[in-house]
């Protein structure tokens, strides 16, 4: 009886956090599904982009979250004398929390379309939906009933099943941007509402367990400062019920190709999310692949002591090369 009364409080107490606060990325400039779904067009300079991002965060003993996120964005429709090119995304997630524990996998797709302003302005609208579903992994936990003169013997029942899986869901989200680009400068800005819809996520069946709408405001932009030198900048605010997170940031890229040609260029920056952590980012563009790193360290630690996270992100993109007429300034989620 005592087990069933920690599970329950336990599993309250997940249903409380899955209705604060989504899944989040630090390198989120390489997630452009989860931050606007507009800026799939604005992002995908070719015919079709593949992209993939692993996230683990662990606090001073041991690993408590896995985050793995992989799919692609492509070309649906191309540009013809009337309209602008549409673009369509699919994306797979997959989110292991409390040392796996809970596991949660999210399906999204998204489509979006751009339109030219004039020579160098351009505005861009998109829409997404996203189904997930979430489970307790009892693989993972051990309970009273399991307990043996050997020990525990997880083959044995729990009991629990019946709050083992949470109802699928069903998530919608809207976006703008704004895209200026000159030869030696990009510019984009935009504003998204995601669970649009409050879609119900709960273990226990109650109604009043909603996802919180989520709004985002994202801002960046790429500068080439010389023919060896570019700098690149991103920032972003993010708002769901009661959390509030900023993160601004930016890197330095070197062109190391020896031809002035931004084949190879070495990325080395810095992000701050605001009250929360600090992570150096290194990357590298090696024609059509880019490839990052980062790694988060607490810096705001009060009331924290050894929960404070430590986390690390590695991805990675693969582009097909640029569409003829449009060249981007390169930067680490752009070609």
């Amino acid at each position: 009886m005592y087990t069933r009364i920690i599970l329950f409080i336990f599993i309250c107490f997940l249903a409380r956090v899955a209705n604060a606060q989504d899944p989040h990325f630090s390198q989120f400039f390489l997630s452009p599904q989860f931050i606007n779904p507009s800026l799939t067009a604005a992002n995908v300079k070719g015919k079709w982009r593949l992209s993939s991002n692993y996230r683990q965060q662990r606090n001073n003993s041991q690993t408590t979250y896995r985050t793995f996120t992989v799919g692609g964005e492509a070309m649906l429709m191309d540009k013809t004398a009337a309209t602008a090119p549409v673009y369509g995304s699919l994306f797979l997630m997959s989110d292991r929390t409390m040392n796996g524990a809970l596991v949660s996998t999210y399906v999204s797709n998204g489509f979006s379309y751009m339109a030219n302003l004039d020579e160098n302005s351009r505005i861009g609208v998109g829409f997404g939906l996203l189904y997930g579903q979430r489970k307790v992994d009892y693989s993972m936990l051990n309970f009273g009933e399991q307990l043996t003169n050997g020990g525990f013997d997880a083959s044995l029942p729990t009991g629990e099943v019946a709050l083992g899986v949470m109802k699928p869901f069903l998530s919608m989200s809207t976006g703008i941007v704004y895209n200026y680009h000159q030869d030696d400068f990009d510019f984009d800005a935009g504003i998204s509402v995601h669970n649009l819809n409050s879609p119900k996520q709960t273990f226990l069946n109650d109604p009043n367990q909603r996802l919180s709408q989520k709004y985002v405001a994202n801002v960046d932009f790429s500068y080439v400062i010389s023919d060896l030198l570019l700098v690149n900048m991103n920032s972003m605010y993010q708002q769901q019920a009661n959390s509030n997170l900023i993160t601004v940031g930016g890197s330095l890229g070197i062109d190391i190709s020896g031809d002035f040609s931004r084949e190879k260029i070495l990325f080395a920056g810095l992000w701050y999310r605001y009250k929360d952590v600090v992570y150096p980012f290194v990357g590298m563009k090696y024609d059509n692949v880019n490839i990052g790193l980062t790694y988060d360290i607490p810096a705001y630690t009060k009331n924290m002591g050894a929960l404070s996270l430590y986390s690390t992100e590695l991805s990675i993109i693969i582009h097909l090369p640029t569409l003829s007429g449009y060249s981007p300034v390169p930067c680490p989620w752009k070609p």
